[in-house]
């Protein structure tokens, strides 16, 4: 008896030094890759991904890579992530920031002295937030987002060229200036990356495939078709996850305390901002859909943020709802003041009580 519980014991002490050995060792590999297996994981990422007609380019690697010799390589930058996708560099971010920060980006110079000041700063930020980007099996995610637009509204498939890439500069965490000038900046965290992967990446697409009716809208520059283009993407990205993510989750990843707001205060959102509606997005109203200004501030001081991405779903919802299953596709061929009367959005509100 006493010989049977000594071998026990012994091989209780053995699983338990394997397994303390195991830990180990994936520790050990871990730290490897922390160390020294960065740039060979990097040179199996492809330069770029083709999905259909949409182009995602990975100039994160080139940044990361420029640094890999004894001498900074400034080729990689400059053909890799400037001229490759130069216009995103000369046409969007020389223009957002300013005439002050647009050397930065429309000029080589420019190009190669922030690159290289970026990552002597934040090498230990942008090594880890690359290592979370290759975990994330970035491929695949990418496609299967743009899957949607094939099996859900298959006459509307985007064009689009996305950098993803580091950038000194925040204010575009994900977006652009048109369909050819997308960028998914890796220095901004404001978001969870896997949130801007799996549900960011399909809203920010959908804007592109509705560009083509806002481009012809007559109240294209008004707050109304602001409020429907954003409503219109939360609401492609709710289906496209087939209801499984809560309805707030597809609209700005909301809290469920932020959500219950919006609906117990729906009728004097919609009575207040109606009179701003058709105003111009460009002009500062107390109701606003662009340029960042969603709060709403002098309307509600108490709304939570995206206020419009709110409202928009909701329109597009009762659409859906008014007119049957499936027709919330409509939307991407109608003008939004037709999308708002035939949604019934109105008579919703007229029967809710004070």
């Amino acid at each position: 008896m006493r010989n049977t519980l000594l071998r026990l014991l012994l091989l209780s002490f053995l699983f338990q030094v394997s397994c303390i050995e195991k830990r180990q060792n994936k520790s050990q590999r871990l730290n490897s890759k922390t160390e020294s297996d960065l740039y060979s994981a990097l040179e199996q990422v492809k330069d770029s991904i083709q999905i259909g007609d949409i182009t995602v380019y990975n100039s994160f690697k080139h940044q990361i890579l420029a640094n890999k010799g004894n001498t900074y390589d400034s080729t990689l930058i400059l053909d890799k992530v400037y001229k490759r996708h130069q216009k995103l560099w000369d046409g969007c971010y020389a223009m957002i920031f300013g005439e002050e920060n647009a050397s930065k980006f429309k000029t080589e110079v420019g190009m190669v002295k922030w690159n290289k000041a970026l990552y002597k700063d934040n090498k230990e930020f942008m090594e880890q937030r690359v290592r979370e980007l290759l975990q994330q099996n970035v491929d695949s995610i990418l496609k299967e987002s743009l899957s949607g637009f094939t099996t859900l509204i298959d006459k509307h498939r985007p064009t689009a060229k996305i950098s993803i890439v580091f950038v000194p500069l925040q204010g575009v965490t994900f977006g652009g200036c048109d369909q050819s000038m997308f960028v998914l900046d890796l220095m901004d965290t404001s978001n969870d990356l896997n949130y801007v992967l799996t549900k960011g990446f399909p809203h920010e697409i959908n804007h592109l495939a509705y560009e083509p009716t806002r481009k012809h809208d007559p109240d294209r520059k008004t707050a109304l078709l602001n409020t429907i283009d954003e409503g219109l993407a939360c609401y492609y990205t709710y289906k496209f996850f087939k209801g499984d993510i809560p309805k707030r989750t597809a609209v700005e990843n909301m809290s469920e305390e932020d959500w219950n707001w919006y609906l117990q205060h729906e009728k004097e959102i919609f009575v207040k901002s109606r009179p701003y509606l058709l105003e111009s997005s460009e002009k500062v109203t107390p109701y606003s859909c662009s340029c960042g200004m969603h709060r709403g501030k002098k309307l509600f001081e108490d709304a939570p943020h995206s206020i419009c991405y709110w409202l928009g779903f909701r329109i597009i919802e009762s659409y859906e709802r008014n007119n049957g299953v499936g027709s919330w596709k409509d939307v991407y061929e109608l003008p939004a003041r037709e999308v708002l009367a035939k949604s019934g959005y109105e008579n919703y509100i007229n029967s809710l009580k004070e």
